[in-house]
């Protein structure tokens, strides 16, 4: 397949995603890249919450690598801040791996 003539879009990124997590048994829709704030209370609050194909491609769609840094952690729930609720299967460390690799794959060409 000529990677020049894909589109960026959500099918992409989901193709490119579970080619990478699939096999894991990983549902990319249901990972949520999720950025927590301190209020003004000093409490932590959720600021954005995102599936992880849509996180990636509004990072790609900017033309920069969607790399997760401080503040910002994986949930298997949507807005949620609960533990139990969080995502361990992949390490933030292999998720920016991936996020370079198909920054790579989608913006170079």
């Amino acid at each position: 397949m000529d990677m020049a003539k894909q589109t960026l879009d959500l099918e992409l990124i989901r193709a490119k995603l579970h080619a990478r997590l699939g096999g894991r048994g990983i549902d990319v829709e249901k990972v949520f890249v999720t950025t927590i704030v301190v209020n003004d209370q000093g409490k932590e609050v959720v600021s954005s919450s995102d599936s992880l194909p849509m996180f990636f491609l509004q990072h790609l769609r900017e033309g920069r690598a969607p790399i997760v840094g401080a503040g910002v952690n994986l949930y298997v729930q949507q807005y949620s801040l609960d533990e139990n609720h969080r995502f361990h299967a992949v390490t933030v460390d292999e998720l920016n791996s991936m996020a370079v690799s198909i920054a790579r794959d989608v913006l170079d060409n």
